[in-house]
C-alpha cells in the first residue's frame, strides 16, 4: 500500500482491493507497516484474554525485518546544516509564527530529546534541583508518555539557554499567563504531542532551509 491513503487523491477514494492492484510507485515505510501490525496483535491478545476471540493471533511473526538498524536510518546533521537551520530568516529576523517554531529546534540542539518529550513537557518539568542547576525533568507523570522506561532522566538546562536566550523569564511569563505547558499549542495526538512539529520541521522547515535529505533521513 502506499502512504497516506486518505490524504492522497489518487487513492482516498479507492477499496483497498482497488489499490492492492495497482503498481503504486511509493510504498508504506517498513515502520508503519510495523506499527499497525502492532496495533493489530494488541487488539487480538486482548480479545483472547477477554474471552472476546478464540484462535492464534494472527499478527503474530507478520512484523517486516527492517532493512537497517535505528542508527543506520538516520544521518546526522552536519555543521553546515545547523548553520541553515539556525541562521534562517525565521531567527535571524524573528519571523518564527508560533512559539514551538522558534523553542523546539533550539531545545533539541541542546537536550538532544525526542521530539515527543519536549513537546509534552510541562512547565513544572523545569526546574531547579537541591544544588541549585536548572534542569528539564523528562518524566511520563500523568499524561506524558515515554519510548522506554530508561528514557526517565534529568536534562542540565544549558548555559546558552539560560543566559542567552533568558528561558526563565520565558517560563515566568507562561506561568503568569496561567498555562500549564511551554507549549499549549500543541494538542495531543495518537502518537503524542509532537505530530504538529515533526510534520512543520520535516515537511517545510528543513526543506526551506535547503538540507539536502538522501536514503537516511535527516528528521527532527
Amino acid at each position: 500500500l502506499p502512504p497516506n491513503i486518505k490524504k492522497n487523491r489518487a487513492y482516498r477514494n479507492k477499496t483497498i482491493p482497488e489499490i492492492v492492484k495497482i503498481d503504486v510507485p511509493e510504498k508504506m515505510s517498513v515502520t508503519t507497516v510495523s506499527k499497525h501490525l502492532t496495533r493489530v496483535g494488541t487488539l487480538f491478545e486482548y480479545a483472547g484474554r477477554n474471552g472476546l476471540y478464540e484462535g492464534a493471533n494472527p499478527a503474530t511473526g507478520m512484523n517486516p525485518k527492517k532493512d537497517r538498524r535505528a542508527h543506520e536510518a538516520r544521518a546526522p546533521f552536519t555543521q553546515e546544516d545547523l548553520l541553515k537551520l539556525f541562521h534562517s530568516k525565521e531567527y535571524l529576523e524573528d519571523k518564527h509564527r508560533k512559539s514551538f517554531q522558534f523553542w523546539m529546534p533550539v531545545l533539541a540542539l541542546f537536550t538532544g530529546a525526542r521530539v515527543n518529550e519536549l513537546a509534552q513537557l510541562h512547565l513544572s518539568d523545569i526546574k531547579q534541583t537541591k544544588d541549585g542547576v536548572w534542569v528539564f525533568d523528562i518524566n511520563d507523570e500523568g499524561i506524558k508518555r515515554l519510548k522506554t522506561k530508561a528514557s526517565r532522566r534529568v536534562i542540565p538546562i544549558h548555559p546558552f539557554l539560560l543566559d542567552d536566550l533568558k528561558i526563565l523569564s520565558w517560563v515566568e511569563d507562561l506561568k503568569a499567563r496561567e498555562e500549564q505547558r511551554p507549549f499549549p499549542e500543541l494538542k495531543e495526538e495518537r502518537d503524542g504531542f509532537g505530530r504538529t512539529v515533526s510534520r512543520w520541521f520535516n515537511q517545510f522547515y528543513r526543506q526551506r532551509c535547503g538540507i539536502q535529505v538522501d536514503d537516511r533521513k535527516k528528521d527532527f
